[in-house]
Order: C-alpha cells, then structure tokens, then sequence
C-alpha cells in the first residue's frame, strides 16, 4: 500500500518537472523497464528505492513551502545553480548516487527553515 502511494506521489512530481522515463530510472537508480512496469501497476519497490522516493518528495515539498505555486516551485530542479557548480539540481540528482539526492534534500530543508 505505502509503495503504491510513494509510487503515484513520484509519478505526479515527475511530471510537475517534466521529467522523462529515463530521469526518473536515473533518480530511483533503476531500469527504464522498471519504471514501465511500476506506471502498469506493479508496487514491487524495494527499501532504497523508497527512501529516494521519499527524498524527491521533500525536495518537491520544500520547495513548495518556500516558493508556494509560483512556476519557480517546479522549475528550480532545471535552473543552474552557483551552490551546485553552475549544474542544475536535477544534474546532481539524476547521477545515481543516492548522496547526491541527499545534497539536494538537505539544501532545500536549509533554505525551507
């Protein structure tokens, strides 16, 4: 039940960012195939592919909570960023580290404090 909800929860921000099958195998470090498979309704998700479901999520809401509605909310993930080396935040995310996803959450939760 909880992966269904965290599933359907990443699924909605993934398309809030416009982000392709490809970036969301990358953020949850797994197969394009197994993203086909989860948008068909399989919920076999395992405990490391929550916790980066988890911190997408915060990520999502964090921004929400600083910026509101505002178009910044979902386009700040695309916009390059002098804190990340001129990279965008979904650049740091989408490199399969789960660190990396880690850095992105923490600085959002800095500035959503």
């Amino acid at each position: 039940m909880k992966e269904t909800i965290a599933l359907r929860a990443f699924f909605k921000v993934a398309t809030l960012w416009n982000l392709s099958q490809g970036q969301c195998a990358a953020l949850l470090a797994v197969t394009p195939e197994l993203i086909d498979s989860w948008t068909q309704g399989s919920e076999i998700v395992d405990s490391d592919q929550l916790v980066r479901i988890s911190h997408v999520l915060a990520v999502y809401a964090g921004l929400h909570a600083i910026f509101g509605d505002a178009p910044i909310s979902d386009a700040w993930v695309h916009a390059p960023n002098t804190d990340f080396g001129a990279e965008a935040p979904l650049e740091r995310m989408l490199s399969g580290n789960i660190h990396e996803l880690e850095e992105v959450r923490e600085y959002v939760d800095r500035w959503n404090a």
